[in-house]
C-alpha cells in the first residue's frame, strides 16, 4: 500500500571528522555555517503512520552566496573612504589657495622660520628686528667692538621682496614642502644704511688705526743653548682697512651677527711661516753639521755668521762631524774684515773752509784681528757653542763709517797750514801752523792718527849720529806725538810767524809747529786718543 522512496545520498565533505554530519557551506573567513532547509514530509499525513521517522532534508549551500551582512560592511567602508578623501582634496585645495598669499611650510628669512606667515606680517616683524641688529667684530688682538643699526642708521625696506617670494612659490606643490630637501631659506633681506655713518664708526676702532698696527715678522732660525730651533716670529697686527669696511657692510647687508676679521683673512701674514718646510729643513741639517752661531755686534751694525753660511765650509758627504774648511774659513773672515776695516785707508773729509779732502794712510781706524777670529770661530764650532759679541780686533776708532774719527778730533790742512781742533763737532780752537819741510825730507806724513800721550818739557831730538849725539835737539815745553817716528803737536817760541809759505823755508822735522800760548791752551783740553787728520 506504501511505497518506500529512496532518499538521495549525502556524500560528506572531504575533511569532515563526522561522516553522518549533513552538508557544509564554506563561509568567506574560513568559518561554516550549517544550511538545514526544511523540506516537507514525503509521505501524505494519512501515510504517515505507516513510517515511524520523518527524515529532513538538508540541501548544500552555493559556496558563492553573499550574506547581507557583508554587504552592509563594503558599503559602509567605500562611504568612509570617500569621505576622507574628500577632506583631503579640501585640505590641499583650502592650502594651496592658503598659500597663496603666505608662506609655505618650511621657509625661514635670516635663519627665523616664517612658514605660515604673510608678506606683511613678515615685513613688520623683519622691520622690528632690524631695529635691535648688533654686529659684533672681532679683531686680531684687540677686544670684540659692536656696530649697532641706531649708529648707522639702519633699517629694513619694504620693498615687495617678501611679495615676490610668496608669489614666486609652486603653490599647488606645497606637500613638496614638507620634506627637509624642498625647504626655502631666504638669506637676504632688503636693508640700508648710512655708509658714511658706518666708516666713521669703523675709523673710530683702535686695531682699524694704522699707526697702532704691528708688522708682521717672518718666522726665522735662532740658536738656542747648543742648537738652532725655530723662532715662530709675530704674527703682527697689519689689517686690510679698505677690505675690512667692505666685509663688515656685507656682514650687515647679508644680517649676520658675528664676522671674525681674522678668520675672514684680512690680516698681513708673515712670509715666512713657523711650519715653512724650507725653514724646517734648514734647521734639520744645520744642526746635524754647522750646530754653532756667531752674532758680531760692531757699534749699530750687526752680522750674524750661522748655519746658512757655514754650510758651504762642510763636505756634507761626509756625513756629520765633518770638519770646517780652514781656507773656507779664512776667505770668509777676510771678506768680513773688508767691509770693517778702515785702517789705512782712503777716507774723505769737509776742512774748516768748507773743501772736500782726501785722507789716505794713517794709524787709527778699525782693523779685523783676523788671525785671532779664525780659531775663536773654529772653537765655537767645535763646542756647539752660539755667542753674540764684537769682532776680535786690532784697532779702533771712534764710530763706524768712512769718517771713523767721530765728532772730536784734531785736523791740519798741510796746504793751507792751518789747523782746527773740534770737540763734539764744534770748533774750539783754530791757528795758522807750520808743518814740516818737504824740502829737506821732512814732510809732515798725511793720514790718520791719534794722540798717543802728553808730555811737558820734552827735548826732541833727530837721529843718532854714528860719533855721538844727535842730527839735533829741540826742547820744548808742551808735548803731544800722534806718530811712532816722532811727529806731535808742541809749541815753537822760535818761530817769528806761522802760516802760509813758511813751511817751505823754515818748515820742521815733521812735527806741527804752533804758537806757544796756544799750544799750552791745546795741552790743556786735548785728551789722548785724539785723533789727528793731516791732508793737503
Amino acid at each position: 500500500m506504501f511505497q518506500k522512496m529512496k532518499l538521495p545520498d549525502v556524500v560528506p565533505q572531504q575533511g569532515d571528522a563526522n561522516e553522518n554530519r549533513a552538508p557544509f557551506a564554506q563561509m568567506e573567513g574560513g568559518s561554516f555555517d550549517t544550511a538545514v532547509m526544511p523540506v516537507q514530509p514525503l509521505f501524505s499525513p494519512a501515510d504517515s503512520s505507516a513510517l515511524a521517522t520523518v527524515v529532513p532534508l538538508v540541501a548544500p549551500v552555493p559556496k558563492d552566496a553573499v550574506m547581507p551582512k557583508q554587504k552592509r560592511s563594503l558599503r559602509w567602508l567605500g562611504i568612509l573612504l570617500g569621505i576622507i578623501g574628500g577632506l583631503i582634496l579640501a585640505a590641499y585645495i583650502g592650502f594651496s589657495v592658503f598659500f597663496m598669499s603666505h608662506f609655505m611650510l618650511n621657509t625661514t628669512v635670516n635663519g627665523v622660520d616664517v612658514s605660515f606667515q604673510s608678506p606683511d606680517g613678515v615685513d613688520a616683524y623683519l622691520a622690528s628686528e632690524i631695529e635691535g641688529y648688533t654686529l659684533s667684530i672681532k679683531a686680531r688682538e684687540a677686544p670684540d667692538a659692536t656696530v649697532t643699526a641706531g649708529e648707522i642708521g639702519l633699517r629694513y625696506r619694504a620693498d615687495g621682496q617678501m611679495d615676490g617670494r610668496v608669489a614666486s612659490q609652486q603653490v599647488w606643490a606645497w606637500p613638496l614642502a614638507l620634506l627637509p630637501e624642498n625647504s626655502l631659506a631666504i638669506q637676504h633681506v632688503s636693508m640700508e644704511f648710512d655708509a658714511q655713518k658706518l666708516n666713521t664708526k669703523l675709523n673710530a676702532l683702535p686695531f682699524m688705526n694704522t699707526e697702532q698696527m704691528r708688522t708682521p715678522v717672518d718666522a726665522s732660525l735662532i740658536f738656542e743653548g747648543n742648537a738652532y730651533a725655530i723662532d715662530p716670529g709675530d704674527e703682527g697686527t697689519v689689517l686690510d682697512t679698505a677690505k675690512a669696511e667692505t666685509a663688515v657692510a656685507e656682514a650687515i647687508d647679508a644680517g649676520l651677527t658675528t664676522i671674525d676679521l681674522d678668520a675672514e683673512g684680512l690680516y698681513a701674514l708673515p712670509a715666512v711661516p713657523a711650519d715653512d718646510p724650507t725653514l724646517i729643513a734648514d734647521r734639520d741639517t744645520y744642526n746635524q753639521f754647522v750646530p754653532f752661531q756667531i752674532i758680531y755686534t760692531l757699534g749699530d751694525r750687526r752680522e750674524v755668521l750661522d748655519g746658512k753660511t757655514a754650510l758651504n765650509w762642510v763636505d756634507t758627504s761626509a756625513g756629520a762631524g765633518a770638519p770646517l774648511s780652514d781656507d773656507a774659513v779664512r776667505a770668509w773672515i777676510a771678506d768680513f774684515a773688508s767691509r770693517y776695516d778702515t785702517l789705512g785707508s782712503t777716507r774723505t773729509i769737509v776742512n774748516g773752509f768748507g773743501e772736500e779732502k782726501t785722507v789716505m794712510g794713517g794709524t787709527y781706524g778699525w782693523q779685523v784681528d783676523q788671525e785671532a777670529e779664525f780659531w775663536a770661530i773654529k772653537e765655537a764650532f767645535e763646542q756647539h757653542r752660539g755667542e753674540e759679541r764684537e769682532p776680535l780686533l786690532s784697532g779702533w776708532a771712534a764710530s763706524l763709517g768712512a769718517q771713523d774719527w767721530g765728532t772730536t778730533y784734531l785736523e791740519v790742512d798741510l796746504t793751507r797750514q792751518y789747523m782746527w781742533y773740534y770737540v763734539d763737532g764744534t770748533c774750539v780752537l783754530e791757528t795758522d801752523v807750520i808743518t814740516g819741510n818737504p824740502n829737506t825730507g821732512y814732510a809732515t806724513p798725511e793720514g790718520v792718527y791719534f794722540i798717543f800721550s802728553k808730555s811737558l818739557n820734552v827735548v826732541t831730538r833727530g837721529d843718532p849720529l854714528p860719533g855721538g849725539g844727535y842730527e839735533w835737539e829741540v826742547p820744548v815745553t808742551y808735548w803731544m806725538p800722534f806718530t811712532y817716528s816722532g811727529c806731535g803737536f808742541h809749541d815753537a817760541y822760535w818761530q817769528s810767524s806761522f802760516g802760509g809759505n813758511a813751511y817751505l823755508y823754515r818748515g820742521s822735522h815733521g812735527c806741527i809747529n804752533m804758537p806757544p800760548s796756544l799750544a799750552q791752551e791745546l795741552y790743556s783740553i786735548v785728551e789722548v786718543d785724539t785723533p789727528v787728520i793731516t791732508h793737503f
